[in-house]
């Protein structure tokens, strides 16, 4: 796939976008906001190389200007990001940035820059980002891109045209994921747990987040029969979990617990753990509202203090062991 073609979903946004570049109405910066892993950077990317494209049909992919971009050398294009070793996007980047994209376009008829993950500029860097957007000159593109717009400058909002890109539908992470090779009934569920992202859906293949899930729903189909042999073994699950996939496995037993409340309501609101609907159905007979409830409370306040304690083993059993607590009350 070339252009456009390369992001999935977002077709109203494309379709704006797309219609303002070639009518010449395009904002001199803009901000694309929404969750990670949803095509926010490409489609920051595939626009940054249509603004530069020498062709008609922009970006061609052909020309002198696409065939650089595409190779990573083009020269009147700029990318601000956070430096290896640093968590944000310092002053200094920001002035080289502006210094070099106020030279005359080499390649193009003009200049593009993008200022990825914006959000971490520190707040002397968007004040000298801000001056450069209040003054605009020569033909010059700033496309930002963030995960949260709040935390930017209302003085950078109120300069920017602001395009938020909403999490993808389950098919079209589905779809991604068959094509890259995971076996249907497992991209199923992998999308299903992805929140519209295929980023975080990557990660969680690449995490074992669908085994993690499945982990929890064995616990609470079990629990309530375990002897301790059953929680010191549920313990050194836990023990063996990176410190993301216990994040995982703590997110998945909230949410899993949410769902079966909701499913309460009876109000058909579409679940988040929406796949294994029938395995939730089966364990209502167990979990009382005023269980669930309790159990949600009890996860809360554990999470909270989950990843202040090293021995995540001794945290697990505790919260098992009141959860049995709480099951056969």
């Amino acid at each position: 796939m070339a252009g456009w073609d390369r992001l999935l979903g977002h077709e109203h946004t494309v379709a704006r976008i797309r219609q303002m570049l070639s009518e010449g109405r395009l904002p001199h910066a803009l901000l694309f906001y929404g969750k990670k892993g949803i095509g926010k950077r490409l489609a920051a990317d595939i626009l940054a190389e249509s603004f530069l494209c020498l062709g008609r049909d922009a970006p061609c992919g052909t020309c002198a200007s696409c065939t650089e971009y595409e190779a990573g050398t083009h020269p009147d294009f700029h990318l601000v990001e956070p430096e290896d070793g640093h968590r944000d996007i310092r002053i200094d980047q920001i002035r080289k940035m502006e210094q070099d994209a106020s030279r005359m376009p080499m390649r193009s008829h003009g200049q593009a820059v993008i200022i990825d993950e914006a959000g971490t500029m520190n707040e002397s860097a968007q004040n000298s980002l801000l001056k450069t957007l209040e003054e605009p000159s020569g033909n010059r593109l700033f496309i930002l891109v963030t995960e949260s717009r709040s935390s930017l400058l209302q003085t950078i909002l109120s300069r920017v045209a602001q395009e938020g890109f909403a999490p993808l539908p389950v098919q079209v992470v589905s779809k991604y994921l068959i094509d890259n090779g995971v076996p249907e009934a497992k991209a199923a569920g992998l999308a299903a747990l992805s929140m519209g992202s295929i980023g975080r859906a990557i990660e969680l293949n690449d995490e074992g987040g669908l085994e993690i899930r499945n982990n929890v729903i064995s616990v609470l189909m079990n629990i309530g029969r375990w002897d301790v042999n059953g929680i010191v073994s549920q313990g050194e699950f836990a023990a063996d979990l990176t410190h993301a996939q216990l994040g995982s496995w703590i997110a998945d037993l909230k949410m899993i617990l949410r769902d079966m409340l909701v499913m309460y309501d009876g109000d058909g609101t579409k679940l988040y753990n929406e796949d294994i609907r029938p395995n939730l159905v089966g364990l209502l007979p167990t979990y009382t509202e005023h269980k669930l409830q309790a159990l949600l409370g009890l996860v809360r306040m554990i999470e909270k203090r989950m990843f202040s304690n090293a021995n995540a083993r001794m945290q697990i059993e505790g919260l098992l062991l009141r959860m049995q607590d709480i099951i056969k009350d």
